[in-house]
């Protein structure tokens, strides 16, 4: 199986990418990750000038392939006052224009945030559950975490908290099974 972890934060080094780390180490033999920052895939701002001079550019027809190419998404993203980022906004208005961009959002979806403060992002990935139906995404969860520097190992890429690691295993157990079951089907 492969999945597509998409990095939403607009710093490299985000702790949102130390979690999808998390992610695909949990994850061990059972997948495949493909990793996407979207802090280095140098899109432009979603414009329709653009989309009617040019189309879409080449780091979002690539990202559209890519997410093609998986049997699942994740995307872990970082909150700004209480939204998802700018980046992946972006990201998203640019794919829900191009073929087979679109597609996408038919694949089971998993949600992660993380922050240094207790809300762990929670308020945006809120948001992105509501919007996913309208994407067609078939949303498994989202799981956020919370005071990120007490609650994940940045060396091991582990959770240190039992509470969390359950609560992280048993979404990613659910889009395993349910991309298994799509994959059947």
């Amino acid at each position: 199986m492969k999945i597509l972890a998409i990095n939403g934060s607009p710093n490299v080094n985000s702790v949102n990418g130390t979690l999808l780390d998390v992610a695909a180490k949990q994850l061990g033999d059972a997948a495949v990750v493909d990793r996407v920052n979207l802090a280095t895939l140098g899109a432009p701002l979603y414009s329709t000038d653009i989309e009617k001079a040019t189309g879409a550019p080449e780091p979002i027809r690539a990202l559209a392939a890519r997410i093609e190419a998986a049997d699942a998404v994740i995307i872990g993203s970082p909150e700004h006052n209480g939204l998802p980022t700018a980046t992946l906004k972006n990201a998203i208005d640019w794919l829900s224009r191009v073929e087979p961009g679109k597609k996408w959002l038919e694949k089971p979806l998993v949600l992660l945030s993380t922050s240094p403060g207790a809300g762990g992002g929670a308020t945006q990935l809120g948001t992105l559950a509501g919007l996913a139906p309208w994407w067609g995404a078939d949303l498994v969860a989202s799981v956020s975490i919370g005071s990120f520097f007490d609650a994940v190992d940045a060396d091991e890429r582990v959770l240190t908290k039992s509470e969390d690691v359950d609560r992280l295993s048993a979404a990613l157990a659910s889009l395993i099974e349910r991309s298994n079951a799509r994959l059947a089907s």
